[in-house]
């Protein structure tokens, strides 16, 4: 059985159902240490080893920022405080964490229950992937229209 947004309590299942309920299951816990090692690298990894350092091919092969360019840098300074020079970075990173920490709890919860929460819904999961879709685009056209300025006036 595939991954569905349905709720599946692993609790009462079949066998059938009890196999992919155990590769549910790991898929959870992978993503909620995943998620973990990430908030807990971002928050003791210093800004200095991450400032120096090309993290970007787009970046480095065009001069360009793609849409995730700083999100590194972001969740860095995020972790340690400063939202202000984390928006600066990539806009995108404060949304990130939020959704990633919801994710991960949504995960825990399952484990625990055995089931999605109430409010897990596959409309509501649609509606997050669109809005972030639209703020990814968004904030990848603002820093390059930031950047097609600055070439322009070099000119």
């Amino acid at each position: 059985m595939a991954y569905s947004h349905h709720r599946t309590d692993c609790r009462a299942a079949s066998k059938q159902v009890s196999s992919s309920c155990f590769h549910l299951k790991k898929r959870r816990i992978f993503a909620i240490v995943l998620i973990s090692m990430i908030f807990i690298a971002a928050t003791w990894l210093p800004l200095s080893w991450v400032e120096e350092t090309p993290l970007c091919l787009f970046h480095y092969l065009s001069g360009w920022d793609c849409p995730g360019c700083g999100l590194t840098r972001a969740f860095v300074v995020l972790f340690k405080g400063n939202l202000r020079q984390a928006l600066m970075f990539n806009a995108l990173a404060p949304v990130i964490a939020v959704y990633l920490g919801i994710y991960a709890l949504d995960n825990g919860w399952s484990l625990w229950k055995g089931k999605r929460p109430n409010w897990s819904s596959p409309e509501g999961q649609k509606v997050i992937t669109v809005l972030f879709g639209v703020l990814a685009f968004g904030q990848w056209a603002y820093k390059s229209g930031l950047h097609l300025m600055t070439f322009i006036q070099k000119l």
